[in-house]
């Protein structure tokens, strides 16, 4: 049974929450081990025959999105015959929780600041939050490397 979770449809797009949901369930039971760290190997084909109603230029683009937003990692260097070209998955997970924790301080942000029309409701509005979530924002941010303000 594949399960989603509306979370991550919204957060990184419905293909993309798919393809990661599947790849957590095998992880689940993975037995290989590499750098810390649980992998799974599957060819696009595998894939596309656990998922058949995406086709399989959709979970090759769910894929490469994961990739580029660097929640998942793929790699072939765990092959012991240098021929073989399956690739192995992991989920980098900080790098995940790191994008949750973010919306989730966006969506908070935006319900905490919702009707606000001037500079004066904004102050009130931070004087009544203990300023924690704005911190953890700012802080993820500097760490980053981006700016240290609120503002996308």
């Amino acid at each position: 049974t594949l399960q989603l979770l509306p979370t991550l449809a919204l957060l990184l797009g419905l293909n993309e929450a798919i393809f990661l949901q599947q790849l957590q369930y095998w992880l689940f039971y993975s037995h290989h081990v590499f750098e810390g760290q649980k992998w799974v190997y599957n060819t696009l084909s595998e894939w596309h025959d656990q998922m058949p109603f995406l086709s399989e230029r959709t979970v090759q683009r769910a894929i490469s999105s994961l990739k580029e937003a660097k929640i998942i990692e793929q790699t072939t260097r765990f092959n012991t015959n240098p021929s073989n070209q399956t690739p192995w998955y992991t989920i980098r997970y900080k790098a995940l929780n790191e994008k949750l924790a973010l919306q989730e301080a966006s969506d908070y942000l935006e319900t905490l600041f919702e009707g606000v029309t001037s500079i004066r409701q904004i102050r009130a509005h931070l004087q009544k939050d203990d300023g924690t979530v704005l911190r953890e924002i700012i802080l993820a941010r500097q760490e980053k490397g981006g700016p240290a303000t609120t503002r996308s």
